[in-house]
């Protein structure tokens, strides 16, 4: 049975798991039923997926976005002995993530993610020797609370990751039939971990919280060429600002930065890479977040060194 088919029946079993133990009051947290949103000291939490939430909650999330990679240094190439040189390129991104959580006791609750990202070279230099990449990754996680006082809250989720990164591959292609062996332009890679971590928040007044999560994957980054297990990691922490209660602005800030050495959307299934986020929140709903992010993300270049990518996205969240 393959490992798709696996986590598929998994999947389906714990949905009906979900569903026969959901507490018939695990919508109401502490005792309201007019807020959804989490709170901790009288402070709205802005929902930031560069650091996950610790609360035990239900919602739906929904995320579209793209950005941008530009001036891309791309290495000197060789076909047939002769040497070209290619021009800095561009790359573009497009990001679409769905996520459910659904609380089923009030220290327990299951989230189910699904995201997907394609990249694509906008010149031919680019175009070459990146390619085209589209990546997927599918996540089943547990979250167990294991504190929370009028202050601060603490959880410990564990789960498992399966992710598939589809390649074509231009430029190996064309040098594999320039040299005579075996060539393939599509090749898809995939892999899976084991998921492991902890995330805190902590709100100091009704106008600011921090929060810190840190999470270990052990598994293949790439069952295909890389097929021994690993220990992966990555960690982050947020600033979250809500101004409506002191001073009735209905718009909060989160600005956050997480390092990882597992990342969605590489042709090797991970590298490391760094994200700083400023998100903005709409804040009037009692049970709906909605706003825009900008992030800036910084990784191995095609060449050595660093690049960086400028991406937008648009998030809606909503608490039952």
């Amino acid at each position: 049975m393959s490992n798709r088919r696996r986590i598929s029946y998994c999947i389906a079993l714990f949905t009906l798991f979900a569903v026969a133990t959901t507490d018939s009051a695990a919508q109401v947290d502490d005792g309201s039923a007019q807020v959804r949103v989490p709170s901790l000291n009288g402070h709205r939490f802005i929902p930031s997926e560069t650091v996950r939430d610790p609360f035990v909650n239900t919602y739906m999330l929904s995320q579209l976005g793209g950005g941008i990679a530009t001036d891309l240094v791309l290495p000197l190439i060789e076909i047939d002995g002769d040497t070209l040189f290619l021009p800095s390129g561009d790359q573009l991104f497009v990001v679409l993530q769905y996520q459910y959580q659904q609380r089923i006791k009030k220290w327990l609750a299951v989230n189910v993610g699904f995201s997907t990202l394609g990249r694509l070279g906008t010149d031919a230099g680019a175009l070459l020797l990146a390619g085209v990449t589209a990546a997927t990754d599918l996540r089943l996680e547990w979250l167990f609370n294991v504190m929370r006082n009028d202050r601060s809250a603490l959880s410990f989720n564990l789960g498992f990751r399966n992710a598939s990164t589809t390649v074509v591959d231009l430029f190996g292609f064309v040098e594999d039939v320039i040299d005579g062996v075996d060539s393939k332009l599509v090749d898809t890679i995939p892999s899976s971990q084991a998921i492991a971590g902890a995330r805190y928040a902590y709100g100091f007044s009704s106008l600011v919280g921090v929060k810190i999560s840190g999470t270990i994957f052990y598994g293949s980054k790439s069952k295909l060429r890389d097929p021994d297990n690993e220990v992966n990691f990555e960690f982050g922490g947020g600033v979250s600002l809500d101004p409506r209660k002191r001073f009735g602005i209905p718009v909060g800030v989160i600005v956050s930065y997480a390092f990882r050495t597992l990342s969605l959307g590489r042709d090797d299934s991970g590298s490391d890479s760094q994200e700083y986020e400023l998100k903005f929140d709409y804040t009037k709903p009692n049970d709906f977040s909605f706003g825009p992010a900008i992030t800036l993300k910084r990784f191995p270049g095609i060449s050595g060194g660093s690049e960086s990518s400028l991406n937008v996205t648009l998030t809606s969240r909503y608490y039952f």
